[in-house]
């Protein structure tokens, strides 16, 4: 029996939570394929409450908290599934700025099954717009930013819009800003489809560092057009796209868990 145990159950628990807590989703589900011990321990709740607490502010977790209904009895695994998403619907959450326009008619809401949220936002007639949506405390990594648009193909007026995205540093004593990419992009590369299509802001890939417990990143996300009257285009969504290496092999899941323990004596 003894030949059988888990290595990593001769690791005082404190410190196998104390990795794990550093540690993300998709490495989490990778450790939990090495042995039945780690899979236990990686499905407990408390590992996940100490990922949130570990890896976000308490003022995100609380205003997360604050948004949601209901969880599940797995309170804390849903909550850092919520903290962790990387997409904003724009029917649900957005800001929009117009010109020529009293109302909110001007940008209308629309039932689309389509959509993961079932709804998108649709641009009746404006000359100049500006919609932008912020995805909050966005974790360390490399990603490429995606939006789900579509334009009519019978409206020719689009003809140039300018994607932007601003990532801005956080921290308990003071904020910064910083626009790490600006591009004025034509919207021919999709239009006359008719159709829904998801389209990679064509610019070198986002570097979201790790700033540790003391300093987290937001992503701003924006589109903008300046040009004659329009109508014709739809929004549903902005994504980013985590770029991910090469998933480890389970021998190399054990060195790498290995490297973990050494960095800690």
């Amino acid at each position: 029996m003894s030949s059988n145990r888990s290595f990593f159950s001769r690791i005082p628990v404190e410190i196998n939570y104390k990795i794990l807590a550093n540690l993300h989703a998709k490495d989490i589900c990778s450790i939990s394929l090495v042995d039945r011990y780690l899979y236990n321990i990686c499905n407990e709740d408390y590992v996940w409450k100490l990922m949130c607490r570990y890896q976000y502010p308490n003022s995100r977790i609380l205003e997360v908290k604050k948004s949601t209904s209901t969880l599940s009895t797995r309170e804390w695994k849903d909550l850092y599934k919520k903290l962790t998403k990387l997409v904003k619907f724009m029917a649900e959450e957005r800001n929009a700025c117009w010109m020529y326009a009293d109302d909110q008619s001007y940008w209308k809401t629309e039932e689309d099954i389509s959509s993961e949220c079932g709804k998108v936002i649709y641009l009746n007639y404006v000359r100049w717009f500006d919609v932008f949506s912020k995805i909050q405390c966005v974790q360390p990594g490399t990603y490429n930013v995606l939006w789900r648009i579509k334009v009519d193909k019978n409206f020719s007026v689009i003809d140039n819009v300018k994607f932007t995205v601003t990532v801005k540093a956080n921290t308990y004593q003071e904020n910064s800003e910083s626009i790490i990419l600006f591009e004025e992009s034509c919207v021919g590369s999709f239009k006359g489809m008719n159709n829904w299509v998801e389209y990679l802001v064509p610019i070198r890939a986002i570097d979201i560092p790790d700033g540790g417990i003391d300093e987290w990143y937001d992503v701003e996300c924006g589109i903008q057009e300046d040009r004659i009257r329009k109508s014709g285009i739809w929004i549903d969504s902005i994504r980013l796209v985590r770029l991910c290496k090469p998933p480890l092999r389970k021998e190399d899941q054990e060195k790498s868990i290995m490297e973990w323990l050494v960095s800690f004596f």
